[in-house]
This record gives C-alpha cells, sequence and structure tokens, in this order.
C-alpha cells in the first residue's frame, strides 16, 4: 500500500517526512529532489533530515517538532541558504508503520523563484539581496548562537567557502574559535587560537578594513599565528574581517578559499554582515549575563534559591550518590541592623560569604534567605563532609564570624530534598542554642572580693565613660583607641579613630576585619598573622608596627598595642581594648619613604637582640646618588628612593623589615635562613631597574654590605656600625657582589678612627708629631744633586706611620688644607736655608687636589714665598694624574697663577693612567717623574726596558725632562742609565734626610751639587 505522500510525488511544491524520533529521510518528492540535486531515493534514504537540508551536524535549532500538535498544520517561513530560497512551509503529523512522521510541504515565495540562479553571483551583483537573504536566515532562530551559525551556514555556502571560523576575543586579549561552519559534516576543533603578526594589519582591522591575502601575492602564511600549520594547510586565498563594538575588536571573522572570482567587490557586504554579527555577539552576552544575574543573589553574588531549584531539577543531582547539605545562620543579624544599621548588618553577611567561598566552591554555595547560607555537597562521604564542617567551626572561630552551623548527610539516591533540608536546619537551629546558652555563661561580672581599685570606683563613685574616653582620644592626640566585645564582635572606635580612617559609626561590627582591609598590603598578612598568633597562643597583649591608609589615601606608620581578656578558664576571648600611636610624632618614620628609620631598628634589634634570634642584615648604599639629585632634581630622586623602597617591600615580602638609616643608606632585616647572594642580586636588580627607567646608567649602583648575628654582635648598636662598616668597606671594591663582615674590617676602621683623632689632636696642638724630609734627587749620568722632594712624615704612639696611610684620612677628614699650608711655611723656611748654600737647587713638594680646590691656596704660597724670599724659579709643584682627572678647570687655572710667579710643574707617578701621552702635551710639566712600579718591572725582561726606553724617548721629544724613582741598587743603576734618563731618586744615592742632615751634607760639601 503506497504511503499518502507517495500521491505528492509530482506536486508543485516540495514535500519531504522525516522521523520525527530519530530524523531520518524516508520520502523526498520530485520537487525537493531537484532543489537539493538528488537523483534517486537511495541517495537520501537512511540520511538525517538536518544533513542533507541544511548540511548541519545535529539538529536544527529551529526544528518544529516539539510545536506541532495532532491533526494540525504548523505553518511558518525559512530561508534555506543552502539552495538560496525562501519558502511557505507547512507541517504536520503523521503516524506510518509505527512511527511518528513530520510531513513538511515547502512552497516557493515568489521573489525567490524569479531571482537570478547561483550563489556567489547574488553577492556581486546584488549586495542588497544577499545581505537581507542572510539576514532572513538568522532571524530565524531566537537563540543568538543558533543565528550565528546560520549566518556561518549563509554566508560560506553562498560564496562556496571551505571553512568559516569565528574568532572572539578573550579577556587575556587572545583570539580564540568559537564558532565553525563547514561544508562536509565533519567536525571541527574549536577554541583554536589566532594572532595578527603585524601592526599593520592590526592598525587596517581597527579601521574597519576588510583583508584579503592570496598566495599568488606571497603574502601567507605569514602575517598571522595559528595554533598549528593544520590550519593553514591547503588555504591559497584568505579573508579576515573585524567585528567592531565602540572602536574595540570583540571577534574577527576568518573566511577560507572562497570561490568568488572578484572577491575584493564584495568586501563591503562581508563589512555589513560582520556589523550585524557584532550585534548578535553583544546580544547573546546580554542575554547571558541578564541568565547569570537571574541565578545570583546581587549583594554577596552567590547562587540564589533559583538557582537550587536548577541544580534539584539538574541531571547533576539525579545522578548523586552521596550528598551532604551544611546549613548556616547568621547569629543576631536583625540586632545589628537595628543598633549598628544596615551597613554593619550588611559587612557581617559579606563576611559570611567570603568565609564559605573560601572553605567550598562557590558554585556549591547558596544565599537561601536574608541571614542563611546552604552549602551542598554531593558525592561526598560522611566524615568527609564531617571534616569540612569541623574546618568551618575552626574557620568561624578565627574570624571571629557570629554564625550557627548544622549538616546532614545521606546515601539514599531517594532521600527528598526539602526533607534533607530540614534535618540540616534542626542541626542548625540546636547549634544556635547552644551558642545563646554559652554567651549567658560568658555575660560580664564583678567579684567584689577580686575587684580591682579601679573596679571599685566604678560601683561606688559617678563615672562618666564617654567623658573619659573622649580625653584620652582627643582629635588632635597622637593615638586613636578602641575596645569590644570579642564574641559578638562588636567594638566600639573614638572619634579621632571614626574621622581619620572614614568609618561610618563609633559602634563597628567586625572592626578588626575592617581595619585590616585598610593596612597596606605588605604588611596585611603581618597584622593577621599576630592576631590570629595572639588567640592561638592565648596570650593576653599584643605589640605591632603597620602602615596604613586613611582617609585621603595618606600611608601613616601605626603602633599598636593591645590588651585581650579571657575568660577564667582561659578558653574563651571576652574583651579586647587597643591604642594604635601615629609613629609621625615619634621620629620614627622616614618622610621620603615611608619605611621606618634608625630609631626604629634599633628598637627591633634591641628586641631581637633579647630574644637571642638569628639574624640576617644586610645594607646597602646608592652610588653617586647625589649627582642624581644634582641632575635630575631632588623630588625625581626622592620618588625613586620611594620606588625602591616600594619594590624591596613587594619582591621580597612580609620575611623582611626593611629601615632607611640615614642618607642612602638602607637596611634589610630578616630571620631567615636565606641566600645572601640571592638576596643582593634581587636588591642590586631592583635598584638598577629604578635607575634604568629615569634613564640613568651605572654599572655599579650600590655597595651591599651583610652581617649575621649573634656571630656577628649582639648588641643594638654594636650591629648597626658593623654593618655599616661591611658596606663602607664594599664602596671601596667595585666588582665585588657584596662585603661580609669581619673582625679583620672592625679592627681596620678602629685602627683609620684611632689614626684620625690623632690627627686631629696633632693638627690642633700646633701640628705636633709632624715633620718634613728632603729626599736628594741625582743627575743620572754623573751623580750630582739636582734638587730634592719634601716629604711629609707623621709620628703616632712613637712609631712613623707610613704617608699611604695617613695622608688618605687627612683628605677624607678635611685637615689636608691646615697641614698643606703648615708644610708650605716650613719649605719656604728651610729654602732660606738651602738656598744660601745651593742656590740653584730645585726644591719640590707634592700638592693634593683638595689643597687646589681650596681658592686661598695659591694665595698662601705667593705670600710665603714674598715673606721668606723664595724665588718661584727654584720651586717646583708635583701633581699626580689624578689631579688632571678629578678638576681640569681648577687645575689649569691654579697652574696659570703659579706660572706667572715662576713655579714649575713635575707630573708624578706617570705611567699609571689611561691618558699619560695626553698630558704631556696639554699640561707644561718641566720633569716627568715615573713611577716607582715601572723600575721594579725594568729587571724582568727586555721587553719592559724596550718600553721604558721608549716612554723617555717620548718625553724628550715632547721638551720634558725625566726623572726616574726607587733606584736602589748597583744593578738598578746600570739599568736605568741605559734609559738615557735625566734624573734619578732612590735610596741608592741618598734616603730622606731630615733637615739638619740634609743641611749638614750642604756645609760639608759631601755632596756634589749641579752649579747651573
Amino acid at each position: 500500500m503506497k504511503a499518502v505522500w507517495e500521491f505528492l510525488e509530482n506536486f508543485y511544491a516540495g514535500v519531504y517526512v522525516a522521523d520525527m524520533n530519530t530524523y531520518e529521510l524516508i520520502y523526498m518528492n520530485a520537487k525537493a529532489r531537484e532543489w537539493f540535486q538528488i537523483s534517486s531515493p537511495e541517495e537520501y534514504k537512511g540520511q538525517k533530515c538536518y544533513a542533507v537540508l541544511q548540511k548541519f551536524r545535529m539538529p536544527c535549532p529551529f526544528c518544529t517538532n516539539t510545536q506541532l500538535i495532532d491533526d494540525q498544520f504548523y505553518e511558518w517561513d525559512y530561508y534555506n541558504p543552502i539552495i538560496n530560497k525562501t519558502f511557505h512551509l507547512k507541517d504536520y503529523i503523521i503516524e506510518y508503520e509505527d512511527r511518528k512522521c513530520r510531513v513538511e510541504i515547502a512552497i516557493p515565495d515568489d521573489a525567490t523563484l524569479n531571482a537570478k540562479d547561483g550563489k556567489a553571483e547574488n553577492a556581486e551583483m546584488n549586495p542588497d539581496f544577499f545581505i537581507n537573504k542572510c539576514l532572513m536566515a538568522t532571524h530565524s532562530a531566537s537563540d543568538p548562537s543558533v543565528s550565528i551559525e546560520l549566518m556561518l551556514q549563509y554566508i560560506g555556502s553562498q560564496l562556496g567557502c571551505e571553512n568559516i571560523f569565528l574568532y572572539e576575543r578573550m579577556d587575556n586579549g587572545e583570539f580564540l574559535s568559537t564558532y565553525h561552519w563547514a561544508p562536509s559534516s565533519a567536525e571541527h576543533p574549536l577554541n583554536l587560537s589566532l594572532q595578527v603578526e603585524y601592526p599593520q594589519h592590526l592598525q587596517s582591522l581597527y579601521r574597519n578594513e576588510v583583508l584579503i591575502f592570496s598566495d599568488s601575492d606571497d603574502r601567507l602564511p605569514s602575517p598571522f599565528q595559528f595554533s598549528s600549520q593544520q590550519d593553514f594547510a591547503d588555504i591559497h586565498t584568505l579573508v579576515l574581517s573585524p567585528v567592531l563594538s565602540k572602536g574595540r575588536i570583540i571577534a574577527l571573522l576568518r573566511l577560507d578559499n572562497p570561490s568568488v572570482q572578484h572577491i575584493r567587490q564584495i568586501s563591503g557586504t562581508i563589512k555589513v554582515l560582520s556589523h550585524f554579527m557584532g550585534s548578535i555577539l553583544l546580544r547573546r552576552d546580554l542575554m547571558a549575563h541578564l541568565e547569570e544575574l537571574s541565578y545570583h543573589d546581587s549583594m554577596t553574588q552567590l547562587l540564589n534559591r533559583h538557582a537550587l531549584n536548577r541544580y534539584i531539577s539538574g541531571e547533576d543531582y539525579q545522578k548523586r550518590k552521596t550528598l551532604g547539605l551544611i546549613y548556616c545562620d547568621l547569629i543576631g543579624l536583625k540586632r545589628i541592623n537595628d543598633n549598628l544599621g544596615h551597613n554593619n548588618g550588611d559587612r557581617l553577611i559579606m563576611q559570611a560569604s567570603h568565609i564559605l567561598t573560601e572553605l567550598f566552591s562557590a558554585k556549591n554555595v547558596y544565599r537561601i534567605g536574608g541571614d542563611e547560607f546552604l552549602v551542598v555537597c554531593q558525592d561526598i562521604s560522611q566524615k568527609g563532609l564531617e571534616e569540612q564542617v569541623e574546618q568551618l567551626r575552626a574557620r568561624v572561630a578565627q574570624d571571629n564570624c557570629a554564625l550557627s552551623i548544622g549538616c546532614t548527610w545521606s546515601d539514599a539516591p531517594d532521600d527528598d530534598f526539602s526533607q534533607l533540608m530540614t534535618l540540616a536546619d534542626d542541626s542548625m537551629y540546636r547549634d544556635k542554642l547552644s551558642y545563646y546558652e554559652n554567651q549567658q555563661t560568658h555575660e560580664p561580672h564583678i567579684d567584689s572580693s577580686k575587684s580591682t581599685a579601679f573596679q571599685a570606683f566604678l560601683q561606688n563613685y559617678y563615672f562618666d565613660a564617654e567623658t573619659f574616653f573622649h580625653s584620652i582620644a582627643m582629635p588632635e592626640a597622637p593615638f586613636y583607641l578602641y575596645c569590644g566585645d570579642v564574641q559578638r564582635n562588636i567594638y566600639y572606635i573614638s572619634d579621632n579613630l571614626r574621622d581619620t580612617f572614614n568609618f561610618d559609626s563609633n559602634l563597628v561590627y567586625d572592626f578588626v576585619g575592617l581595619l585590616e582591609q585598610r593596612i597596606y598590603e605588605p604588611d596585611r598578612q603581618l597584622h593577621i598573622k599576630d592576631s590570629q598568633a595572639m588567640f592561638r597562643e592565648k596570650r593576653t597583649s599584643h605589640s605591632i608596627r603597620y602602615r596604613i591608609f586613611d582617609k585621603n589615601g595618606q600611608l601613616l606608620w601605626i603602633h599598636c598595642r593591645g590588651i585581650l581578656t579571657w575568660d577564667e578558664t582561659k578558653t574563651t576571648p571576652l574583651f579586647f581594648s587597643d591604642s594604635m600611636i601615629s609613629l609621625k610624632n615619634e621620629s620614627e618614620v622616614d618622610p621620603v619613604t615611608g619605611l621606618l628609620n634608625m630609631s626604629c631598628a634599633l628598637k627591633d634589634l634591641a628586641t631581637l637582640c633579647r630574644r637571642q634570634v638569628k639574624l640576617l642584615l644586610l645594607c646597602f648604599n646608592l652610588r653617586n646618588f647625589s649627582d642624581i639629585n644634582l641632575s635630575l632634581g631632588r623630588s625625581t630622586g626622592d620618588a625613586m628612593l620611594r620606588e625602591i623602597a616600594n619594590r624591596m617591600e613587594m619582591e621580597l615580602g612580609e620575611q623582611f623589615e626593611f629601615f632607611r638609616l640615614d642618607g642612602v643608606h638602607f637596611l634589610v632585616l630578616t630571620q631567615l635562613d636565606y641566600d645572601v647572594r640571592v638576596l643582593s642580586d634581587t636588591i642590586r636588580q631592583i635598584v638598577l631597574d629604578v635607575y634604568r627607567r629615569n634613564g640613568i646608567h651605572i654599572m655599579y649602583p650600590c655597595a651591599i654590605g651583610v652581617l649575621h648575628a649573634p656571630q656577628d654582635g649582639t648588641a643594638p648598636q654594636e650591629l648597626i656600625d658593623n654593618i655599616l662598616l661591611a658596606t663602607q668597606n664594599a664602596k671601596k671594591t667595585y666588582s665585588t657582589d657584596f662585603v661580609e663582615f669581619s673582625t679583620y674590617i672592625s679592627k681596620g676602621y678602629r685602627e683609620q678612627s684611632d689614626i684620625s683623632m690623632a690627627l686631629n689632636y696633632s693638627v690642633n696642638h700646633g701640628f705636633q708629631d709632624f715633620q718634613i724630609v728632603l729626599q736628594p734627587q741625582v743627575a743620572a749620568d754623573t751623580g750630582e744633586i739636582y734638587g730634592g722632594e719634601i716629604l711629609l712624615r707623621w709620628n703616632y704612639l712613637g712609631q712613623e706611620v707610613p704617608p699611604s696611610k695617613f695622608i688618605p684620612i687627612l683628605e677624607q677628614v678635611g685637615l689636608i688644607v691646615p697641614v698643606g699650608k703648615w708644610v708650605v711655611t716650613q719649605i719656604m723656611q728651610a729654602c732660606q736655608e738651602i738656598f744660601l748654600r745651593a742656590p740653584n737647587l730645585k726644591i719640590s713638594f707634592n700638592v693634593s687636589y683638595l689643597q687646589i680646590l681650596d681658592s686661598a691656596f695659591f694665595d698662601y704660597i705667593h705670600n710665603a714665598m714674598l715673606l721668606y724670599g723664595i724665588p718661584g724659579r727654584n720651586l717646583m709643584i708635583e701633581l699626580t694624574e689624578t689631579h688632571f682627572d678629578e678638576m681640569p678647570d681648577y687645575l689649569e687655572h691654579f697652574i696659570e697663577r703659579c706660572d706667572k710667579v715662576g713655579i714649575s710643574f713635575v707630573l708624578d707617578d706617570f705611567g699609571t693612567a689611561y691618558s699619560s701621552l695626553h698630558m704631556l702635551l696639554q699640561y707644561p710639566a718641566e720633569l716627568i717623574k715615573l713611577d716607582r712600579t715601572l723600575m721594579c718591572e725594568l729587571t724582568s725582561s727586555p721587553e719592559k726596558l724596550n718600553f721604558m726606553m721608549s716612554i723617555i724617548y717620548a718625553c724628550h721629544r715632547f721638551g720634558k725632562k725625566v726623572c726616574v724613582e726607587g733606584v736602589e741598587t748597583q744593578e738598578d743603576l746600570q739599568i736605568v742609565r741605559q734609559t738615557e734618563c735625566d734624573f734619578i731618586q732612590g735610596f741608592y744615592f741618598y734616603k730622606p734626610l731630615e733637615l739638619p742632615d740634609f743641611y749638614r751634607l750642604l756645609r760639608n760639601n759631601n755632596g756634589k751639587l749641579i752649579q747651573s
């Protein structure tokens, strides 16, 4: 027997029949087969209707199966992009061979019947037609995701694309594929990434330009980066269109190998469709957001009762094996709302919400009433539920949150959910009763037999508590007060605390928790840990420093000192009182960096030393920071110091304490057994980063000293002194990462300090223990005395101190200037005696660069020459190459003035600096003295001798005479005479002579003198 639809084989309209349960195609008449280019029934039988008619991989989202009613036609309109036709459709249910079937009659729209045949040509010849048909296909679905899939299907089928991808921009800026269409029914993986490589292409996309790439232009695949090269296989043409919203790219539409010959002509059409696609995406996100809001509590963002009902009716709940429920109720919420205001009540709700979401996944926590919460634990063991409830109780006690807790557990899948909730509610109610009974046992009372004098005063005399509280916490007072009922978590705070830190009222619920929110992040964990330790260790007091933001965003240092009262058994904390002292009035805070200063470091070290804990101290000094202040300005310098301090605190963390000792010395203190090299490298990198960000490039930006306690010191001031010594020592060695303190360093600096004090004593007592000596200089060829060098000597504790040790100290402490003037006077007096017997001798003396910086020094020399009648032609001033590096401008002016009065110059220690040959030309030195280190190397090899001879030759070529120092043996003399130098100075001829000895030498004429 024929099926009823077989009579419609040659019907003018298309007819198809499909099984409503399996979607299997049963029949297509001739017109339908013609439209879909099917030559025989064997091609469609057994196939899914959605695969043959729509090229979908799953049932059509707009399928009408669920809307059909027996004995009634369901009529609707639909545009099919596969065959480019719009139909008026009539659907009907028919029972056939025990199968429920849908019969669909498709009557073509007249406009479609008259439309131009073909696919892609419609887009090229009539863009409006292409866009309208696409939008008709899109709007046939109410679900935005389905609309996007239909749009991709229409564009792909009409343009003959091999693939179409829609890449959406994620929160991290990455583009991932979220929708895909292809002609075949094969699935394609989603969440593949796409990255636009070249900035110029990205700029074009932001200008809403459609990018078209073809392998004929050699432009593939370099502009892009895909998840894998497989994504680029067999692509010869690629179209990329931006989907914009408010000037921002929210998605990218990618078309692979469209068949349109003139693809560039339809880029405007694609651009228009991309705009509509953006609207659909925004509608989808808005609908998702609204749906999400409907399932969440507006205050806590927890799931609500609506979400709980969804869970109960969902598949996950039906598949459960066990179920645990935890029912929670906030105790005293109404009382807090009535007495303290709803803001404090809301804080209590949020506190409970945070505790529950931290211990349990947010997807399992529901707010089912104003003060009620429910935690759903599916597929959990009874023991596991009990352990989680105990963790919750411990956390509630730790955070002092008034939350009663009840629970129930079931392993019977048939148990009713509402009955389980009732059981959990009953358990919670019993917990609440226990709480109130416990509160009554801890009501405060006064035992007259044990009352203090203050309690006795309160009982027997008039006392105004509020006036008393205000009197010790005046607005201008440098401290803030608060106290509270620990069990009820209600605190009273002073007016100045309320106003300074912007609290709404003097009565505050969970004040300590709110205070911690205002504490500076690096210090917050320290405060939390200290508070937890106080309750855990059952302490009665605490003391801690931290930084906190006031209502204006200013960072204040606070020293908190508090007292905690317990019950008689010391199991329940009852009352807490605290004073918060502002350290800005205690001179303990550095105003630039906000770090604690030297005085605070000494106090903390005193506490730690008493506890005899092991400590690591690291001190660093910023090199050349005064130059930075001069160059960039002090405000920039201060900002750099603040940034260095902040970076240290953020990167090193709460286990370290930081102090600014003085100037640019910083102290880092920790009780950790920390790798010193890692710590020093971290600090050095922080300083380098801050310097470079401000355009400063210094290879060695800081000097670092390290110290370990108690082995390197047991007293606070001793530790500070020793770490500063190590840092000072580190400043001298640029290539060393850090210098660890040692007794050798301490001994050296103590000796230097002793010498410095003794030098000051000598200067202040008429230059006691100072004297000058003279070492003669002779002609190299004859040994006749040519002149002499005046040298300074100093005795300390009966012993002569080497000039290399005491002269640098004179320079460091500034005594070189008065000592230098004393030396000049001594020289002039000696020259009077010397020139009576040897009027042609040349007397030279050394001058420090600090003396040249003294503008009055030349005048002092000149006045002394006039006073003692000493001609300038007999005087020579010895300068080292250091002078030329340190202060060329001062030196040039000094040389000019000396030259006018006949004083000549000697370039001393020649050959030790990089610019020696340049010095020969630039400055008028009459004599060049070769450094004694060159003399020591002459005997080592012929090459060294040749090197010295080349230096002397160069000096002679520049018209300079040469004196070689350090000649001590006959062998030295023989070698030196080969160099053809002019003069020699050394122990072989004369050691430095005290002035009477030199006078005697001249009187006895034992020395040969050069007469002219």
